[in-house]
């Protein structure tokens, strides 16, 4: 008979290190450190629903097929064997869902032959980044109760053998500011390369700190809707200025009726076109006088230039170009 070299040590556990942007989905693994024996394993876990959502793929079913076997129980299939096709394949693993309290109950079976060693993830959790969730906050996965049929044995695992999980929501980078002394205008970037080249070999660029804080890349599974987008860097070659849109119109626009102008420099950060929570406004204004736009995330400069400088015009919808995150030094988080 195979069995674990000692039952005492077995131990589920989920990574503490999860990150993932406003509707991105976040799979969550779940490990086990020896699966000697394994016929079975029921768990419990509790999740945040402020932060996530674990929505079901496919809800016409009768099992949230937001969880599934991986890893050794990926090929653990359950066969009807009965009825009137004896080969329709079970939901295995059962889950069991609470939207209010967000407590999960699964069930895994393993129904042929009992593996004689190996470790590793056996179930995935894909949650999903609530649109609810501020930015930076985080939920833990919270493993409450675990039991294992190893060769015929009911074992319980405790607290201490349960090494929870923690999902963060996360922001992008800080968006570096400069300003161009010789042309009075302001370079943006988030590349921390770019930003020390400009500072060891562009004097008249004059480092005025972060500006605001992006978002994060989107994941394949962000909502298209709320997801973060795009901003798309260009370099004007008439004047030597960049210009910054999250708008996939006017991305489309510069590069159909104005290629010969404007240089596309590709995605040079993240943002949101809608506000979500936590995020700010971004100004955007365009200088007549230059033909360059300008950027802000403070409403106290936005003020100063309507009420000062009447060259600058204000552009987006409500003035706004996108929205980020204020930025706040790692010192301070």
């Amino acid at each position: 008979m195979n069995t674990p070299a000692n039952t005492n040590n077995l131990q589920l556990s989920i990574s503490d290190t999860l990150i993932g942007g406003l509707g991105e989905l976040v799979t969550v693994p779940i490990s086990i450190n020896d699966v000697t024996g394994l016929q079975s394993l029921t768990l419990t876990l509790n999740y945040d629903t402020n932060l996530l959502d674990l929505i079901d793929p496919n809800p016409n079913t009768d099992n949230n097929e937001a969880v599934k076997r991986t890893g050794i129980a990926a090929n653990w299939k359950l066969i009807s064997g009965e009825g009137t096709n004896p080969n329709t394949e079970l939901p295995n693993p059962i889950v069991n869902v609470n939207d209010g309290t967000g407590e999960v109950t699964i069930s895994l079976i393993n129904p042929g032959a009992v593996p004689t060693k190996g470790s590793g993830n056996i179930l995935t959790i894909d949650f999903t980044i609530s649109s609810n969730a501020v930015a930076n906050s985080s939920s833990i996965i919270d493993l409450k109760t675990a039991k294992l049929g190893i060769n015929n044995q009911e074992i319980n695992l405790g607290d201490s053998d349960l090494d929870d999980g923690k999902i963060t929501r996360s922001k992008g980078s800080a968006v570096y500011r400069f300003y161009n002394t010789n042309l009075g205008v302001h370079f943006y970037t988030t590349s921390e390369v770019e930003k020390q080249f400009v500072l060891d070999e562009l004097p008249q660029y004059r480092f005025e700190g972060a500006s605001y804080t992006s978002a994060a890349e989107p994941s394949a599974g962000a909502d298209p809707l709320t997801g973060a987008k795009s901003v798309y860097r260009f370099y004007n070659n008439n004047t030597g200025v960049h210009l910054y849109t999250s708008s996939e119109a006017e991305k489309d626009f510069i590069q159909n009726e104005l290629g010969a102008i404007y240089r596309f420099e590709n995605t040079a950060y993240y943002a949101y076109n809608n506000p979500t929570d936590g995020t700010i406004p971004i100004y955007r204004f365009y200088n007549t006088n230059l033909d360059v736009h300008f950027f802000t995330p403070s409403a106290v400069e936005k003020d100063f230039v309507i009420d000062n400088l009447p060259q600058y015009r204000q552009e987006g919808i409500g003035g706004v170009a996108f929205y980020a995150y204020e930025y706040i030094p790692d010192s301070s988080m």
